[in-house]
């Protein structure tokens, strides 16, 4: 059994805010991709649930996120639901 262990003292470990959120909105994409094409209840909490996690995420780095279906459940792109 072998093990990878991260050299903690590799690289800054420094990300920009703009990859965080580009990172949460391709996540977001694909989530909402599936979604928008199940209509059950289940669908809609989990989504609520996905949507509540991504918000997390980003309140973790002090970022404002706007999830995909906060748009009057529209598709809309990365550039009006994220916010800097």
């Amino acid at each position: 059994m072998s093990v990878y262990t991260r050299n903690r003292d590799e690289g800054l470990g420094v990300w920009f805010r703009e990859e965080i959120l580009n990172a949460l909105s391709a996540v977001d994409d694909a989530n909402w991709d599936v979604a928008q094409h199940i209509d059950a209840p289940e669908m809609r909490l989990y989504r609520k649930g996905f949507e509540a996690a991504i918000k997390a995420v980003a309140t973790a780095f002090g970022l404002a996120y706007a999830p995909l279906s906060s748009h009057s459940g529209e598709l809309t792109t990365r550039h009006t639901t994220l916010e800097l």
